[in-house]
């Protein structure tokens, strides 16, 4: 019976040993972790495990809200979420008769959301000259519609497509063989929009054809 109580005791005592041996080295791992300034960590200790993981956790989120806060000037709620559960480790131990819950996360795996910024198409307004050119659909009428403007004293300058001004705004009238006009195009320094489409586009999108243009006072 005696040597059976020894044993007994032995064998508590090195459970102890080795229970005090893991604990010191989760302390050392934990410490260790704590110093790293790569890292976002909280820590809890409570009688129960739940309520010890609650408490960590909650702290944990707003010490997560606040590094976002100061790193990208964003909410928490612009972070990826499922990064942060996927890269997001837990330590347990035992504390005496407390549960000790430590959470940390590496900094370099909070992946911050960055919306697309919206993109605003400028919308073309056509001045009453702009609409009266687009109703012009034959060869033909672009003469007329050139005199025109020339009585009326709108008229500054007009030429074929050889001697386009380069920086200065003009109107270009693009026709096919069969004399239809396909396109009416502004012509700036930057950018040429096609008035029937109300879109960018360019000359030479426009095979065998032929252009005339002209200039308004």
């Amino acid at each position: 019976m005696e040597m059976r109580k020894y044993i007994l005791l032995v064998s508590v005592w090195f459970i102890s040993l080795n229970i005090s041996a893991q604990d010191i080295a989760i302390n050392r791992q934990i410490n260790a972790l704590k110093r790293d300034t790569t890292l976002i960590y909280a820590e809890a200790t409570m009688e129960k495990l739940k309520d010890a993981e609650t408490n960590a956790n909650t702290i944990f989120n707003m010490k997560l809200s606040e590094w976002v806060k100061l790193q990208y000037d964003m909410d928490l709620s612009d972070v990826e979420l499922r990064e942060i559960r996927l890269h997001r480790k837990e330590i347990q131990m035992m504390r005496y008769y407390l549960y000790r819950v430590f959470v940390y996360i590496s900094k370099d795996s909070i992946k911050v959301e960055h919306p697309e910024p919206e993109i605003k198409e400028e919308k073309i307004m056509l001045n009453e000259e702009e609409l009266e050119m687009v109703t012009l659909d034959s060869f033909y009428k672009i003469e007329p519609y050139i005199k025109l403007l020339e009585s009326k004293g709108k008229l500054k300058a007009y030429g074929k497509f050889k001697n386009l001004p380069n920086n200065d705004l003009c109107y270009l009238f693009i026709y096919n063989k069969e004399g239809e006009i396909v396109a009416v195009m502004k012509h700036t320094a930057d950018k040429v929009v096609n008035l029937k489409t109300l879109e960018q586009d360019m000359v030479t999108n426009y095979k065998n054809c032929g252009a005339i243009w002209f200039q308004l006072k």
